[in-house]
């Protein structure tokens, strides 16, 4: 799994681009290099970690 956005035609990182909050099948931006559109999709995951309080 890649944590850069990279454009499929000029090979770019996308710096610009902020963290997706939700998992997406379809986006669609420019690229800020070339000006061309292209498609991605992401993953967003969560991880939940439990402690019990002190004063139980």
């Amino acid at each position: 799994m890649d944590e850069t956005l990279i454009c499929p035609y000029c090979g770019q990182e996308q710096y610009g681009h902020e963290p997706d909050e939700i998992t997406a099948f379809m986006c669609s931006t420019q690229c800020e290099h070339c000006g061309k559109m292209f498609s991605y999709s992401v993953t967003v995951t969560r991880e939940y970690n439990a402690t019990k309080d002190e004063a139980d």
